[in-house]
């Protein structure tokens, strides 16, 4: 709703702070990134237990120990984490789209046994998402011929941590920019004024920070493979 409609910056911070306020009254915390995480079967099995509990707490029944943690948030947390390492998933981070394009190109490369076809598929990459050194290449044959204009290069937006103890965030995924004046790390700014406030935001989105965090983990390690397998 707030990508369509134009907000205020004080409108936006006011419908983060509701919506924020209004799951942790009702003890929800942010999962949206637990629908590319966990398998059918997984969700298959939390639902149907979800429901018996539900069914058996609106009768008056004594809810069995089955050894399912009481917090649900925090098992589906921990499941999404043992899927990753299980699947063993190929990470990549917006905030690091050279190193993540450094671990696919590795990865699809390798997937063709003939040099020709692994070429092709390198190639494509420097074409389409060159590493900085190929970039900084390109980037001074074209400045050589033309003059770049400031205006043009848009301003990057540096995500600043809401409670994270690698240098990333979460937060950004709670909500949208409302145009493109509004920026995220603006809006953070302002909600970070509401020290009560922020106290319940990290809690709402802790257990997708450690989600996070761990993937966060996988891809350092991951490029760092990389670098030792290219040389």
């Amino acid at each position: 709703e707030v990508k369509k409609k134009k907000y205020s910056v004080d409108h936006v911070v006011q419908i983060i702070k509701e919506e924020v306020i209004g799951a942790r009254k009702k003890n929800q915390y942010q999962d949206r990134i637990l629908g590319y995480l966990l398998t059918p079967v997984q969700v298959d099995s939390l639902n149907k237990y979800l429901n018996q509990v539900n069914k058996m707490k609106s009768e008056n029944c004594t809810i069995p120990d089955n050894n399912l943690p009481k917090n649900i948030a925090e098992y589906k947390t921990l499941l999404a984490i043992h899927n990753l390492f299980h699947y063993n998933v190929i990470v990549g981070m917006t905030e690091r789209m050279t190193e993540s394009m450094q671990i696919l190109k590795q990865i699809l490369g390798n997937e063709f046994r003939d040099d020709k076809s692994r070429k092709d598929v390198y190639e494509l990459f420097e074409k389409f998402a060159p590493t900085e050194a190929s970039r900084e290449v390109q980037n001074n044959v074209k400045t050589s011929n033309q003059t770049i204009d400031s205006k043009s290069v848009s301003d990057g937006v540096v995500l600043r941590t809401v409670n994270s103890t690698q240098g990333h965030d979460v937060s950004h995924g709670v909500f949208m920019n409302a145009s493109k004046k509004i920026t995220t790390s603006f809006v953070l700014e302002l909600l970070r004024q509401d020290e009560e406030f922020m106290m319940l935001f990290r809690e709402f989105l802790k257990y997708e920070q450690m989600i996070v965090d761990f993937a966060w983990g996988m891809h350092v390690m991951q490029h760092e493979m990389v670098l030792i397998l290219t040389g």
